[in-house]
């Protein structure tokens, strides 16, 4: 019976992971994503980064598949966990309310409905405005404020509609009732 000979590599000629993104060898941790391409730590952060930024870029994936969180959750910074868990948040919920300054815009939780009122303090560091979770305006205070009922206001508030028109994109065709009000 011959003996099969084993092959010894030498570990100086392994060729570390390529990152899928810089295309540069990866110095440190490959970080593996479930398509099997790997990333690098700069890369991957960069990419759940813009994603937090541009709803577009939501979840973050490679070759069509989600890249779980947990896959980052260690290598990355409190701040982007925080504001990975505020826009998984955002996505899931279905009517959103946004900080009714324009400057600002910041997700700030779901359309209250109920009859009681429901005021959101914005959580922005540079912005203090206060806004009706039900109607989404600016809050004035209690006797000040006066719920205008303008539906689906957020629409064209929210970051994705104001990129989608920067981007040439059509919004879809709006329709007014005989209060004024979207359809």
């Amino acid at each position: 019976m011959p003996r099969q000979s084993i092959k010894k590599t030498d570990v100086a000629s392994v060729e570390p992971p390529i990152c899928i993104i810089c295309r540069d060898p990866i110095d440190g941790t490959p970080i593996p994503v479930p398509c099997g391409h790997s990333f690098d730590l700069a890369c991957i952060t960069h990419l759940f980064q813009s994603s937090v930024r541009d709803d577009s870029l939501y979840p973050p994936r490679c070759c069509h598949r989600n890249i779980p969180f947990t896959k980052v959750r260690r290598y990355v910074s409190q701040a982007l966990i925080a504001d990975f868990r505020l826009k998984g948040r955002e996505k899931k919920t279905v009517h959103r309310v946004y900080c009714s300054s324009r400057s600002c815009n910041r997700f700030l939780g779901a359309l209250h409905q109920k009859s009681s009122r429901k005021v959101y303090d914005c959580t922005a560091p540079s912005c203090s405005t206060r806004t009706c979770g039900k109607c989404r305006t600016k809050y004035e205070g209690v006797g000040k404020h006066n719920c205008v009922m303008t539906h689906r206001r957020s629409d064209t508030t929210s970051p994705r509609y104001r990129s989608n028109i920067r981007l040439g994109k059509m919004p879809r065709m709006l329709s007014f009732d005989r209060e004024g009000r979207w359809l």
